[in-house]
């Protein structure tokens, strides 16, 4: 399986159903996701590259909220256009002089009330948070951007990282991020991402 490969159609396929369902508040049901995901090598999705010249972070997107667990699932891939744009961890996808959100975490030990996930949408066991959006300059360190998740939500929160669920490219934790940053809403763009880190390709972090 190639990284460019991961949740083509089907990740398409399941933010187009979300969008006809209504874009916040809609209950999916996690078996079926997973069922769908393990379809993920129909097609490919087009990877972001960063421009050329520039130093570039990871940034993920919303992906639906589920009403009866409080949950938020978050993603590498983005369904504004067909098919998804996929994140880009290797050299980072978006330009670090732009800013954006830091998705931030705190990962408490919570109990995942029923999500059953897979392994590119697992279990974060935590709560979920986004700070104001803040340019990818002053992402000097993972310390630094931990700090931003500090500052806003107090002791215990950090900047959410690509494999927080187990896999890469996806999780699902306690939360429920502004509809602005879901991919299946009609207002959302590709610059309403967020920052995420990724802990084993240097050059995919602002820093």
């Amino acid at each position: 399986m190639t990284l460019k490969r991961v949740f083509g159609i089907s990740f398409w396929l399941t933010s187009i159903a979300a969008l006809f369902a209504g874009c916040n508040g809609e209950e999916f049901d996690s078996a079926e996701i997973a069922e769908e995901e393990s379809t993920a090598e129909v097609a490919d999705a087009l990877q972001m590259n960063c421009p050329v010249g520039a130093n570039c972070g990871l940034t993920w997107v919303k992906r639906y909220h589920t009403n009866e667990k409080g949950q938020d699932a978050v993603s590498c891939h983005d369904s504004t256009v067909t098919p998804s744009e996929s994140c880009n961890p290797y050299t980072g996808d978006t330009d670090c002089k732009l800013s954006r959100p830091i998705l931030c975490i705190r990962k408490d030990g919570s109990a995942s009330n029923g999500f059953v996930g897979s392994f590119y949408n697992g279990w974060a066991a935590g709560n979920l948070g986004i700070t104001h959006p803040i340019a990818g300059t002053s992402l000097t360190s993972l310390a630094a951007a931990n700090g931003y998740c500090v500052s806003e939500f107090g002791p215990g929160w950090q900047m959410a990282e690509h494999h927080d669920g187990g896999g890469g490219w996806g999780f699902t934790a306690y939360g429920n991020l502004n509809t602005k940053y879901m991919s299946a809403s009609p207002t959302h763009t590709l610059a309403d991402r967020f920052w995420v880190h990724v802990n084993d390709q240097p050059q995919g972090n602002c820093w």
